[in-house]
């Protein structure tokens, strides 16, 4: 399963449609699964490639409660196909904070195998992303390698889809 944020047109789009090309070719069952609908949707489906929408994050962290339930439903919607799908390996693309709770799934499911996508090094974070809070762009930036790098021995395994982004990210 192919776990991406978004279908929308851009370059870790495009690696996930190609994945997905290929991967049907083999002996495998490739489906996608993204939290926001987009334009590629269709193309994959045309593939005969299930794709699944799953509503994503609707509260930021500054409501917590609300943030750590989001988490929750999600997680527990990323499990139920996995399930649904029996699901061997899942590859990340995009996920940010939701790539910690893909961790999860192979304690409450039978999956086998994570492994994280790096785009790359930045993890899509500009300050753009902060409109009103830019000053928190590298405190930001630093707690998400800070996690990936503590998280990094749960994980299967790091797609780097570049040799630059695989020197940026291990610096």
């Amino acid at each position: 399963m192919q776990i991406i944020d978004n279908l929308d047109i851009g370059g870790a789009q495009e690696v996930v449609h190609t994945l997905v090309k290929y991967l049907a070719v083999g002996n495998c069952r490739p489906i996608v699964c993204t939290l926001k609908d987009g334009p590629l949707r269709h193309d994959i489906e045309r593939l005969g490639i299930k794709v699944e929408v799953l509503p994503g994050r609707r509260y930021g962290i500054t409501k917590f409660p609300l943030f750590v339930l989001d988490l929750i439903r999600i997680g527990r919607s990323l499990a139920a196909l996995v399930r649904q799908y029996e699901v061997d390996v899942v590859q990340t693309h995009l996920l940010r904070l939701l790539d910690f709770i893909v961790l999860f799934l192979p304690f409450v499911t039978r999956l086998r195998l994570v492994l994280w996508t790096f785009h790359n090094a930045k993890f899509e974070l500009t300050p753009a992303n902060l409109p009103s809070h830019r000053w928190l762009f590298p405190i930001k930036l630093y707690g998400f390698r800070l996690l990936y790098r503590l998280a990094a021995a749960l994980v299967g395994g790091f797609v780097a889809v570049s040799d630059e982004v695989k020197t940026q990210w291990w610096k």
